[in-house]
């Protein structure tokens, strides 16, 4: 999954125009954060950074710091569909019997 690049202002601007790639991420970084998934104190930094002002301003050993937080956390694939899963849905990716929102949502139905 790639970083889309972006600053504050543009997050805000996208929650408004409806560039959901902007606010996914967001969403992922939050999360991050929120659960208290990342050990490594430069990297906790870097993702409060991002909270704060968005990708577009980090340095580039900080990106490469932040492609390896989402290598390990933002690359899955539905199990039934492979589409790539969002990143504002990737944390929960387990807890969702490894399935998109769709199908996540449809094997509920048939319960």
């Amino acid at each position: 999954m790639e970083i889309p690049e972006y600053t504050i202002n543009d997050l805000k601007m996208a929650e408004r125009d409806g560039e959901f790639i902007y606010v996914e991420f967001d969403d992922f970084v939050n999360g991050l954060i929120n659960r208290d998934m990342i050990d490594d104190a430069a990297e906790r930094g870097i993702l409060a950074f991002v909270k704060e002002n968005g990708t577009a301003k980090l340095s580039p050993k900080q990106k490469y710091r932040l492609e390896k937080i989402v290598e390990e956390y933002g690359t899955e694939s539905c199990t039934i569909c492979s589409d790539e899963i969002p990143f504002n849905e990737v944390l929960d990716f387990d807890e969702n019997d490894r399935l998109c929102s769709y199908h996540k949502h449809q094997m509920d139905k048939d319960d």
